[in-house]
Formats: structure tokens, C-alpha cells, sequence
């Protein structure tokens, strides 16, 4: 079966990240005054994407055969977990 992959078509400096951040912190503050401290995790992403999408450009997702393992022991050999291609140990950082 392939794999979903999503990915922003436009992205933004880091400053301009942070900027957003900030406001985007600010909105949620203020929609939400008695929420106090607010992990990520408990974010609702609908929210944040409805205030994100327009900075961040277009959404697509597609169907692929990609996996970490792709391309990989190319130009140097690396110590990779073939048996299952989606273990932390493949990923690069």
C-alpha cells in the first residue's frame, strides 16, 4: 500500500516563522483566554490550520512508494534496518 506524503508547496524564513508564531499565539490567547498553558498536542489543528493556510500556501497530498529507505547506501554504506524501512533508526536528522 503507499504511502501518504504531505507537504507545504511554499515555505517561509525562520524569522517569518517566528513572527507568525507570535501572533498565532496571541489569536489563541485571546479566542481562549482561560485555556492557561497549551501543549501542542492538545491544539485543535482544525483552528490552526484555518489561521496558518493562508501563510503557509497550498496542501497536496499524494500517494507514493517513498520510504526512508530511498536512495539511501548510495555514495557511503549505513547501518539500515531493512526488515522495517519506517524504524526511527532509518530516518536522518
Amino acid at each position: 500500500m503507499p504511502n501518504l506524503v504531505l507537504e507545504w508547496r511554499h515555505s517561509a524564513s525562520a524569522a517569518s516563522d517566528a513572527a507568525h508564531f507570535r501572533w498565532f499565539a496571541g489569536t489563541l490567547r485571546c479566542t481562549n483566554p482561560n485555556a492557561g498553558i497549551v501543549e501542542p498536542e492538545e491544539m485543535d489543528f482544525r483552528e490552526v490550520l484555518a489561521v496558518a493556510s493562508p501563510y503557509l500556501g497550498e496542501l497536496v497530498g499524494e500517494f507514493t512508494d517513498w520510504t526512508p529507505l530511498a536512495a539511501r547506501n548510495r555514495l557511503f554504506v549505513e547501518t539500515v534496518d531493512t526488515s522495517d524501512p519506517w524504524q526511527f533508526s532509518n530516518l536522518r536528522a
